[in-house]
């Protein structure tokens, strides 16, 4: 595996993890936002479906790259909903939706996870 597949597996890795996190803190209504919990379900369900991009497990029309974009999709419209709000100067928001739009196009065929988990 080349040196850009490591970092971009890594950055997978990472924003799968995050949005994990945070999906899951806004979800639960622990940040103060009228709009969390719905933003919080987006991106957990996102999160989710992109880990699930890294099992094998399923077969048929449930292929990885299935399961990374609508990961990718959801976590975008979760983001969306909170960048159209008063809290979309948020720097924070506005990497990771560039870092989902990035790693979307970047994994256009689901090939990120496999790597993610088995090295």
């Amino acid at each position: 595996m080349s040196v850009p597949s490591t970092l971009l597996t890594l950055l997978w890795s990472a924003n799968a993890l995050f949005m994990l996190g945070v999906g899951a803190m806004k979800a639960s209504g622990s940040l103060r936002h009228h709009l969390s919990p719905l933003c919080g379900l987006l991106e957990l369900l996102g999160a989710l479906s992109l880990l699930l991009s890294a099992t094998r497990g399923f077969g048929g029309a449930a292929s990885p790259s299935n399961f990374a974009g609508l990961g990718y999709g959801l976590c975008l419209a979760g983001l969306g909903v909170i960048i159209s709000t008063p809290k979309r100067n948020s720097v924070v928001c506005w990497a990771v939706a560039a870092a989902n739009v990035f790693l979307s196009r970047a994994d256009s065929k689901g090939g990120l996870a496999k790597y993610a988990w088995t090295g």
